[in-house]
């Protein structure tokens, strides 16, 4: 599954999300409208696991969005910073979308006998 954030720095709101434990996610944290609207690019994005049992790997940049590969370890509320940077024409900005991914916890249940 892959799910698309749009990066607007007056919406300082974290993006949530729901996520089965032992299931990955492709996660994409698009920059272009901040980038746009600054007159610069994006130079750097760095993926933050601040707490929780998520995993963060294989993050890359491509025209002004970073995709990342998210996996959900265990149950519980874990919290992703992304630290978006914009390039010097961009005015060497940094804007930060918090992304709060929920593990819900699922009990096995029993088998019933008639």
């Amino acid at each position: 599954m892959i799910e698309n954030i749009v990066y607007d720095p007056n919406r300082p709101e974290p993006f949530r999300m729901e996520m089965m434990k032992d299931s990955a996610l492709e996660l994409h944290v698009d920059g272009n409208y901040w980038a746009t609207r600054e007159g610069g690019a994006v130079d750097s994005v760095v993926w933050s696991v601040i707490e929780g049992d998520v995993t963060v790997g294989a993050d890359t940049e491509s025209s002004n969005v970073s995709t990342a590969l998210v996996t959900a370890t265990s149950e519980g509320n874990s919290l992703i910073e992304v630290k978006i940077t914009l390039d010097s024409s961009g005015g060497d900005q940094v804007g930060i979308q918090y992304i709060r991914i929920l593990t819900p916890v699922v009990e096995a249940k029993r088998g019933i006998k008639y």
